[in-house]
């Protein structure tokens, strides 16, 4: 989606060696694979060397990886001085009770965090002058019959949730996942969307620590 919408070339890693796979095969059927590359790697350690890339994109599927602070640090290593590193992160709105927490966890197979903790995450890693886009947005009211199935015109931050609905399915099995999410998202408000965007200082050191 990024190649076509820029004609920018790029590279896309997933520790999945199906997703990988599956990544190739779409590049090829869209004629882009001269301009795009796919490795199979953590997102905790990525195949590139320091400051290689003018942007660099974290999936909702950081929340998965074992270290996300790590992993965000590995987006910011990757990429050039004063330029942009993104997360499209899953986040946790308002108060919820810990044992509901840990249910949510469970269930969608990744842990959402604060914004406040993912903002922290990048300000750790380098990134400064960071700017939000939240889905849903508190400020206005969400049309709970919105289609999620992609058949709709969403904009940026409702692709990016049925990005979120598709990547789900890597964990989770089952006919109400799409239900249950539209419910943690709207109804509920346990879980929010964000895009945050910041831009790598450029006298931060990028190399691999010890």
């Amino acid at each position: 989606m990024l190649a076509e919408a820029s004609g920018a070339a790029g590279a896309g890693v997933d520790p999945d060696p199906e997703v990988v796979a599956e990544a190739m095969d779409q590049a090829r059927a869209a004629g882009l694979e001269e301009r795009l590359h796919f490795a199979q790697a953590p997102a905790e350690d990525l195949p590139y060397k320091d400051g290689v890339f003018d942007v660099a994109v974290g999936g909702i599927e950081l929340g998965a990886v074992e270290d996300p602070a790590c992993a965000v640090r590995e987006l910011a290593r990757v990429t050039r001085p004063l330029g942009s590193v993104v997360l499209s992160a899953v986040t946790w709105v308002g108060h919820v009770e810990p044992q509901r927490r840990e249910e949510v966890v469970r269930r969608l197979g990744l842990r959402p965090f604060l914004l406040v903790e993912w903002k922290q995450m990048l300000r750790d890693a380098g990134v400064v002058d960071l700017r939000v886009e939240n889905w849903p947005d508190p400020a206005t009211v969400v049309d709970q019959t919105v289609a999620l199935d992609g058949s709709s015109d969403p904009g940026t931050l409702r692709e990016a949730f049925m990005a979120f609905c598709r990547a789900c399915r890597r964990w989770v099995q089952g006919d109400s996942l799409r239900e249950e999410l539209r419910a943690l998202f709207t109804r509920e408000r346990v879980l929010g969307l964000s895009l945050i965007k910041g831009v790598k200082w450029q006298d931060w050191p990028s190399s691999r620590g010890p």
